[in-house]
């Protein structure tokens, strides 16, 4: 389809939520609570593990369907 990246399942807002992460570093992290407030959540070991796996990927710029983008 020419759009190079890739879907990843980010199950800890949802069973069917994704993320969408380009190749050219910039990530839509749909539903996921922003990174800023991952301390907020220390016991949910879910949004962490995803979390993980995004930013696995480098991200150099992430949207959020809730928030403001966070820029690394």
């Amino acid at each position: 389809m020419g759009i190079e990246g890739e879907i990843i399942s980010v199950p800890s807002h949802s069973e069917d939520s994704i993320a969408l992460i380009l190749d050219n570093g910039i990530c839509f992290a749909g539903d996921l609570e922003p990174i800023e407030y991952l301390d907020a959540y220390d016991n949910n070991s879910k949004l962490r593990y995803d979390w993980e796996l995004v930013m696995s990927y480098n991200p150099k710029m992430i949207y959020y369907a809730h928030a403001n983008e966070k820029i690394f």
